[in-house]
Formats: C-alpha cells, structure tokens, sequence
C-alpha cells in the first residue's frame, strides 16, 4: 500500500462538525447459515427467509454481476458455500430483518439532519452505490440494505419505487486477500506469543465439543480452524465461552496490520483500502472543481456489504481501538471525508448490529 495522504489519518471524535464530503459505510452481512456443512440441513433450512421477502428484496434490486457472467445474469458466488452448495452460507431470515433495519437506518442519516442526500436518491441514483462482496449471504444483505432504504424512502417522501443497483464487479476487492496462517500473512514474535496465549485460555477444542453436544457437529475436532470455529459460534448462540474464540479471532486479523503498519495492510486489504481512500480522492477533486457535468459526479454515499474479516482488517489497519471482538452481524464501520476549516479529514465511526 502506498503513503497514504496526511488527511487519510483517521480521527474518532463524533462530536466533529464540518461539511460532509463523502460518507462510506462499510457493513457486516447480517446473520446466516454457515457457510459449511455443520449439523443437519433440515434444522437451517428453516431458518431461510420467506418467499414473499425474497420477492420484496428482487423487486427492489437489481443485481448487476462480474463482467463475463451476462450484465444481468445472476453472478456466481464463490467462497467455501460454493463447494457446499444450498443452502450453506445463505442469509437467515433473522438476517435479512438485521440488514433491512440497517437500510432503513442508513437512509435516515443519510437523508435526515444532515442533509447529505435528498429522500429520493434511492433507487438508480448516481448519488448512491450499493457494492457488494461476491458471497451469497453479502449480496442477499446488499438486497436487504437496499430494501429498508427505500421503504424509509417511500414512507418519508412518497416517491415511485425504482429498483437499487447492486454491483458485484470486483466483489473480491472488499475482502481479505490472505488469512492468517497462510503463506504470506504478516506476522511478528511479538504478537504471535500474545496470541498463543489467549489461543490457550479460549480452549477452541472445548467449543468443538460443546458445538457437537448441541447437534452441530462438521468442525475439526482440535479446534485449529479458527475462522470456521468463530463462524459456526456466531452463528448459533448460546454456545459457553465462546467470547474468549471471538476476542482472539478478531486479534488474529486485526494486530498484525496496526503493529506492522501500512505496508502488512496492503498485503492483506490493500485494495479495500484503496477503493475507500480512492472514492475520497475522487470526490475531493469533484469539490476542487466546481460545475463538472452531471455524469462526473462521484457518489454522496457509498455502501460496501462485505465481511466481519474486512472490517478486522480495516480497525487495524486504522491502528483503532482493538479492546474489541469479532463484529456482529449487521455491525458497521463508518469513513467519512469531512472538509474542517478548509482541510479534509477522515471521520471514523462505528455502527452496532441491529440487533
């Protein structure tokens, strides 16, 4: 990752006023099945949403996939869900309710006493860009974002419903490119001993166990896949001590990139990091040079569905506040580009889960 320009240092004080420039909201997907075989099929397919939603999230979206899959083809998904197949990595009905309210939510900081977008935006607007990562339960929550946004449209304003474009194209940009553990993912002796130690005290082989007592059995049983071992305990609730494996998965992403700094970032979401720090250079140029036709204006608000591992990345790529665990589902991160007596800032910011 190259520099970073001297306003790209992030600053957490929500009390900062100053004009809005730009506001990217980075989401977590809502809560799913997961995404590997893990107990019965029969016991999660009743969890999926109903049809009628489903139908509700199509009629409000319009998802636009990978160039070469057919501009208005259902796009592939990839992931480990891919391999598994129906209906592993779906979102849960319980989910598409988390991220409809996050929709509606986004859309009433948007368009409320800020004033940053106009209650119509909603809806093939150029003023907004819905993105998606290319995995089945981010797009779904994509879907669901966009549908509580325009019902809070349509009830503020009345305005016609118009579909909401989802892009998947470079989907893989707003995930991690290496996991820790792989060939490749920074590392010190430092923070590896930090880790071992709270590795043992999280004890993950006991949650394997407590996982299989409850009929979810599909892990190893050692417990050394961490990210599926966090995945499954997100997913099913209720599973005793499972806070421990979530604190030491988030600092297995997170503290490599805020000890080593700019250059681990980049080996690991160097092109999410550039995608958000791009979308600020492009608007601050737009406000550089006033009176640019309409079609070269860059987005007020962008929305990016991505995964808890891209939000880990980015708090410690930020160097933030890491007394926290793995992100909930729906939990956000907020990057907003403020202009503050005539100098840009970054406005960081964190949004729970609707829960």
């Amino acid at each position: 990752l190259e520099k970073a320009p001297e306003w790209a240092e992030p600053v957490l004080i929500s009390a900062m006023t100053g004009k809005v420039l730009l506001r990217q909201v980075l989401f977590n997907h809502g809560h799913c099945i997961p995404p590997f075989r893990l107990g019965a099929a029969r016991s999660w397919l009743q969890q999926l949403p109903s049809d009628d939603m489903v139908r509700a999230m199509d009629a409000s979206t319009v998802v636009l996939p990978r160039p070469g899959d057919g501009w208005y083809a259902p796009p592939s998904t990839g992931g480990e869900e891919a391999v598994a197949g129906f209906p592993w990595g779906e979102l849960s009905a319980r989910g598409t309710e988390e991220m409809r309210l996050q929709g509606a939510r986004c859309f009433a900081a948007a368009a409320g006493a800020g004033g940053l977008l106009p209650s119509r935006s909603w809806g093939s607007s150029p003023q907004v860009l819905l993105r998606s990562a290319n995995r089945r339960r981010s797009i779904v929550s994509a879907q669901a974002l966009a549908l509580g946004a325009v019902e809070a449209a349509e009830d503020r304003a009345g305005a016609n419903r118009l579909p909401v474009e989802v892009f998947v194209q470079r989907g893989e940009d707003l995930l991690p490119r290496l996991r820790p553990g792989s060939d490749g993912f920074p590392q010190t002796p430092e923070v590896k001993a930090e880790l071992l130690k709270l590795r043992e005290a999280a004890e993950p082989h006991r949650l394997v166990e407590r996982l299989e007592e409850l009929g979810y059995s599909g892990l190893d049983s050692d417990g050394e896949d961490l990210d599926s071992l966090c995945e499954a305990l997100c997913c099913v609730e209720g599973v005793q001590g499972s806070s421990a494996a979530k604190r030491l998965n988030f600092l297995r992403w997170a503290r490599p990139l805020q000890v080593l700094g700019p250059e681990a970032a980049g080996l690991v979401i160097g092109p999410l990091l550039h995608e958000l720090l791009g979308a600020c250079e492009a608007s601050l140029e737009h406000e550089r040079r006033p009176g640019v036709a309409e079609a070269g204006v860059p987005p007020s608000l962008i929305i990016y569905a991505a995964e808890a591992s891209s939000m880990a990345c980015l708090q410690g790529s930020f160097d933030l506040d890491l007394e926290g665990s793995w992100p909930d589902f729906g939990a956000s991160l907020e990057v907003e580009l403020v202009e503050l007596d005539n100098k840009p800032l970054l406005r960081l910011g964190f949004g729970a889960g609707a829960r």
